[in-house]
């Protein structure tokens, strides 16, 4: 199964129609073949993305609920490493 790291923005091009674009939809193509790894702190950015969305009336809270729901069927692993890998390039 290939992985690779999934950016916050680029899951949230799938969501929010006016960011839509030829490579966050081919990198959709891929699921569930290939399964993406996140740091620690992704799932509160895309939560965040996807409240202030609401908020700015980009989408309903009925549309968060269904998109986050599918987001959360797909093969995406949280990755504490990345998120150390990181503090480390910036402490360096």
């Amino acid at each position: 199964m290939a992985e690779f790291v999934l950016d916050g923005s680029l899951a949230l091009a799938w969501y929010f129609k006016d960011e839509a674009d030829p490579y966050a939809d081919a990198v959709a193509a891929h699921f569930p073949a290939a399964r993406a790894a996140v740091p620690l702190i992704w799932p509160l950015e895309v939560a965040n993305a996807v409240l202030m969305g609401e908020r700015r009336q980009r989408s309903t809270e009925a549309q968060a609920a269904r998109w986050l729901t599918y987001l959360g069927l797909l093969p995406i692993a949280v990755d504490n490493a990345l998120l150390k890998q990181g503090i480390q390039r910036i402490a360096l």
